[in-house]
């Protein structure tokens, strides 16, 4: 794509990146929903007496999580994030304020009141340190050692040493799925075959 083809032309193209496909924004946003809709149905089982305001919180982490992994994951959104200029530190500036995120699981859902800070600042040190890793080394070690620690952290946090967020065990496999795999890992983004569709 040309430079100009690059540029986004609305606020919505600065965070899918320009150019997105019908069936790109269709598998962004349809499937978000039926998976943040899933999300707050597993919270369900384990809260059901929780306040509606949670509730839509639920809802809007799993659809936060899961439209990210698959935004992140899209051609166009590759094209956008790693375009020339696209760094390591605006890369770790976008993993950082995802604080936002852990802050509310840590502050919300974390069954032992004592331990909301360890929660947070465990799991944003370890989101941060994995980041540089995956960011460090070289292009072609990028999907490996992003699966590599991915593979590592997932059954990590569902350790007991970890801090239990009943209900919400989802969401650090999901963190680290949308921002060390989907966002980081730099790919070749692919375009549509157009030839082969007008044959």
């Amino acid at each position: 794509m040309t430079q100009d083809e690059l540029a986004p032309r609305n606020k919505l193209d600065c965070f899918i990146g320009p150019g997105a496909t019908t069936a790109e924004l269709v598998l962004q946003f349809g499937a978000a929903v039926v998976v943040g809709v899933g999300c707050l149905l597993v919270f369900r089982e384990t809260q059901p007496d929780v306040s509606p305001q949670k509730n839509v919180i639920v809802a809007l982490i799993g659809l936060d999580m899961a439209g990210g992994i698959i935004t992140n994951s899209t051609s166009a959104a590759k094209r956008w994030f790693h375009r020339p200029g696209q760094g390591f530190k605006e890369h770790m500036s976008f993993i950082a304020i995802h604080a936002l995120q852990i802050a509310t699981v840590a502050f919300q859902f974390v069954a032992n009141e004592g331990e909301k800070w360890l929660y947070f600042g465990l799991v944003y040190f370890v989101l941060l340190v994995s980041a540089a890793i995956v960011l460090i080394v070289p292009s072609y070690l990028q999907r490996p050692t992003a699966m590599t620690l991915v593979a590592t952290l997932i059954p990590a946090s569902m350790s007991k040493q970890v801090p239990q967020t009943p209900g919400m065990e989802w969401f650090l496999p999901l963190l680290f799925i949308k921002l060390l795999v989907s966002h980081l890992v730099k790919e070749t983004p692919f375009r549509p075959d157009v030839k082969a569709k007008q044959s």
